[in-house]
């Protein structure tokens, strides 16, 4: 359980997929990839135990600055290693992060059109009905 939580916050931002298939995902890659998700959880491990190694051995003012230290990167150093050891993996097996495929153009009805067309303003881009399209009138 520990080791699907390396995968589903990743899986869950970056494709669109259902729980259901999230967890089941998130399951198969832990023993598709093993030897990476162990490696993964050592090092997180080393660096916790560290954390709690320092906040020991310290006194006082050493252990206020380690305090301040440890609940500033510890969560930001934790987050980059597992990102860096299982990104790879999963573009293996699920697809590219990137979405290379084209965006469709925004369509606007008659009625937009006329709005926009009719809106005085020097931005390159104005909000019409929720949308926000170029300004056709800005040269």
């Amino acid at each position: 359980m520990i080791l699907m939580l390396f995968y589903l916050p990743l899986m869950a931002v970056t494709y669109e997929l259902r729980y259901r298939d999230l967890y089941k995902n998130s399951l198969l890659m832990i023993f598709g990839k093993i030897l990476t998700n162990i490696i993964t959880f050592v090092m997180v491990g080393v660096l916790a135990g560290g954390s709690v190694f320092l906040l020991v051995f310290t006194d006082s003012a050493a252990r206020t600055a380690a305090i301040i230290l440890i609940t500033a990167l510890l969560p930001l150093l934790i987050t980059y290693l597992i990102v860096s050891m299982i990104s790879k993996g999963m573009q293996e097996n699920m697809g590219s992060f990137v979405n290379n495929a084209e965006q469709p153009k925004n369509v606007l009805s008659e009625e937009e059109k006329q709005t926009v067309q009719n809106t005085r303003s020097d931005d390159d881009y104005i909000f019409i009905n929720g949308k926000m399209v170029k300004n056709p009138n800005k040269k």
